[in-house]
């Protein structure tokens, strides 16, 4: 019996030791850098002097999970940094001996760093990145301004330190977190350095910029429509803040090409404008001869995953043959929507302009959702929601999904507790058996 419980107790105390082997494999991955070539993010550096000290590695402190977006493209390996309002911050390595012949990386503002301002709050700010070889200034970007960035790509080889610098650009440190994406030493020449094929297979290059609205054309069967939406018409004319979707409003999306949410109100069809500088965005269409008796609108400040909008506040004004015939309240980002509905009778030239709400335009992303003209007088068939509901971008899901364990992990940890539990109440049991032994009275002989 006792030969019995002693395999059956080995038996789980291997299969406990496999199975923690195997989860620490699953969940925390080794990161061993090559022979040719080691990541910054996998270094000690020898001296750290930047902003609160703060290093990230393969994601940045201002918006920690998300990784590195440079330049439009994400990056999941590379450090992150910010530096000082009054002088540079910097990061020194030591290579002696390591037989590195060249330092690479590619540098520029995160867009993280607009999370609370906003992606063209801070469009053309700047930071300025330096790399010195044994106190040698050998590579410097000059002035930096956001998206731009620039390739190091420098020679290290027989060097001691190497010593990479980020200032502000002359501009103030306001929003300057810069990340250096894919930084590493490689034993490769300048001259023959190739981005190693492991590295490579984790950037994310942005896809082609559709080309922007407005469309040239209106549906051919345009005339027949008892409802028309805004986002399928052709417009006139239409303007808004220039860097945004070409400087033209976004068609059933906003700008970050997401879906279209005005806090959880979710829209298939509709319209994004962003508030221009200095004047009103707007859309202006024709009516003439469409036969249209009514307009309406959810009207609201858009929701983004990609960008923080806190600090929007628009209001639309609608012009009918030149006259204003409404205005909205001014609406902010807290989800809420105001419903429009319009008599446009015989109108000829409708306009839809957005003003700013009086503070700059930072987060203004008004959206008209489920704007549409109808042929009805009420007002059910111009709100009525069409069959479209968002989906997962499995791409995201994979992205986001929590860690879930294999079968096969989870009947090893099964076995993993059963093999604790019975250990202990065999340990249990013997230390049990040995106190009764020792409290027994003795034979009498």
């Amino acid at each position: 019996m006792k030969r019995v419980i002693t395999l059956l107790t080995a038996f789980f105390v291997a299969a406990a030791v496999l199975t923690l082997a195997a989860f620490a494999t699953a969940a925390f991955p080794a990161i061993a850098a090559g022979d040719d070539y080691i990541l910054l993010g996998d270094m000690t550096p020898e001296k750290l002097v930047t902003l609160d000290d703060g290093l990230s590695i393969n994601e940045t402190g201002m918006d920690p999970g998300k990784g590195l977006k440079i330049g439009g493209t994400k990056y999941a390996k590379g450090i992150s940094f910010h530096p000082f309002a009054d002088r540079d911050s910097y990061i020194i390595y030591d290579i002696e001996g390591a037989g590195y012949k060249t330092f690479y990386a590619v540098v520029g503002k995160d867009e993280s760093a607009g999370r609370v301002a906003g992606y063209n709050a801070i469009v053309g700010t700047a930071v300025n990145a330096k790399v010195y070889v044994d106190g040698q200034l050998a590579a410097d970007s000059g002035k930096l301004p956001f998206p731009e960035v620039y390739e190091f790509k420098v020679n290290v080889e027989g060097a001691k330190k190497v010593k990479i610098v980020l200032g502000n650009g002359g501009d103030s440190y306001y929003c300057d977190t810069s990340s250096w994406a894919n930084a590493m030493f490689s034993k490769q020449s300048p001259a023959e350095f190739t981005l190693p094929a492991e590295i490579a297979a984790t950037v994310e290059t942005p896809s082609p910029t559709p080309s922007p609205s407005p469309a040239p054309t209106n549906p051919p069967d345009i005339r027949e429509r008892q409802k028309l939406y805004l986002s399928d018409m052709a417009w006139t004319a239409a303007e808004n803040y220039p860097s945004a979707n070409y400087g033209v409003p976004a068609r059933d999306a906003n700008f970050a090409n997401e879906l279209l949410f005005v806090g959880t109100s979710y829209f298939p069809k509709g319209v994004c404008m962003h508030g221009n500088e200095g004047k009103n965005a707007f859309i202006e269409v024709s009516l003439d001869g469409l036969d249209y008796l009514r307009f309406g609108a959810l009207c609201g400040v858009a929701y983004s995953e990609a960008h923080s909008l806190a600090k929007g506040s628009v209001r639309f004004v609608f012009i009918a043959d030149g006259r204003e015939i409404h205005r909205t309240g001014l609406l902010k980002a807290d989800g809420k929507t105001e419903k429009v509905f319009l008599d446009v009778t015989g109108v000829k030239t409708f306009r839809i302009e957005m003003e700013d709400g009086g503070d700059g335009v930072n987060g203004d992303w008004g959206v008209l959702g489920l704007a549409a003209f109808a042929k009805t007088e009420g007002e059910d068939p111009l709100f009525e929601v069409p069959e479209m509901q968002p989906t997962e971008s499995p791409e995201n899901a994979a992205v986001y999904a929590p860690h879930r364990l294999s079968a096969g992990i989870i009947v090893a940890l099964i076995l993993a507790v059963l093999a604790v539990v019975f250990s202990a109440v065999f340990v249990v049991a013997k230390v049990r058996k040995a106190k009764g032994k020792a409290n027994a009275p003795a034979q009498e002989e």
